[in-house]
């Protein structure tokens, strides 16, 4: 299904690292749990020619009397197409030839449009492919967000959060929490977040505390984008305090000059931050003319 993204990497990474969470999204389902004496998951992993290393996807088995009696895998779908329904089938059933039992696949999805696809087309097949799905969209997964939940399960529910919109604070706790225990996990959730704001969108930084930001700069990703911020952010503040400068020695040649300064010039010139345009101001002034001729028109 091509290179996982993020968010289906860190659903994964959760499972393959708590694997009872296959087992508590099953049961926010409704869906059977057969017992069992041993839980255990084996995580998949591919190296890309890059050397990055992809989380590719997460079996949790259950086992009794050392042999397995069921399993669970992890798919994590952005959209709906009926050829991912037959993938996952496919995944299902080489998976029972494998481990000689029965499962199920578990899909989340962040969109609750695809998760109702899913399941319509999964009522239509499931008895002509013997496959049995359960499908979870990011709604599914609000109870749990709820602070008396587990980590791992309020984790999962942050990875499947929307953050188009907005960054909700209970996120940040979780991320706060993911850079103690996890710094890959933690370095995924950002990019979670990150792909879903808009460029230079400030709202996280704004929002961690110095402690976390601690944290966070021991992964590489988020120093080298931190440190990045912060020199853009130098820089500007470097041009708009030059700007000002030149914006003062303006107004002080005015003075000088006995010119004569409009309120609507002042304002102008207070309110200007480029600085290649305060030095153009000056620079007419140099050449002899007055404040009315630089800002009567128009401003430049």
């Amino acid at each position: 299904m091509g290179n996982p993204g993020p968010r289906h990497q860190a659903a994964v990474r959760l499972a393959n690292t708590h694997p009872l969470l296959a087992e508590q999204l099953a049961e926010q389902s409704g869906a059977y749990v057969p017992p069992y004496d041993l839980r255990s998951a084996g995580p998949t992993t591919h190296e890309l020619k890059t050397g990055v290393v992809n989380e590719n996807d997460a079996t949790v088995y259950l086992t009794s009397a050392g042999k397995p009696v069921h399993f669970y895998q992890l798919e994590v779908q952005q959209e709906y197409y009926l050829e991912k329904y037959a993938t996952l089938h496919a995944y299902h059933g080489s998976e029972v030839s494998k481990s000689r039992c029965g499962g199920q696949v578990i899909v989340l999805s962040p969109s609750p449009r695809s998760t109702a696809k899913f399941r319509k087309i999964d009522a239509d097949l499931r008895d002509e492919f013997a496959f049995h799905a359960i499908f979870l969209s990011r709604e599914d997964l609000v109870p749990f967000a709820d602070p008396d939940r587990t980590y791992p399960e309020r984790a999962l529910a942050a990875v499947m959060t929307d953050y188009k919109t907005d960054i909700p604070d209970w996120t940040i706790v979780v991320l706060d929490e993911m850079a103690r225990h996890d710094k890959r996990l933690a370095e995924l959730m950002l990019d979670v977040i990150m792909s879903e704001r808009p460029p230079g969108d400030k709202k996280l930084e704004a929002k961690l505390s110095p402690a976390t930001i601690e944290k966070l700069l021991t992964i590489p990703s988020f120093k080298a984008r931190y440190d990045r911020r912060h020199a853009e952010g130098h820089a500007e503040g470097l041009a708009e305090g030059h700007a000002e400068q030149v914006a003062a020695d303006l107004l002080e040649y005015f003075r000088i000059r006995q010119d004569s300064v409009s309120p609507q010039a002042l304002a102008t010139i207070q309110a200007c931050t480029d600085a290649e345009i305060a030095a153009g101001w000056l620079h007419r002034a140099y050449r002899g003319q007055n404040a009315a001729e630089i800002f009567d028109s128009a401003t430049d």
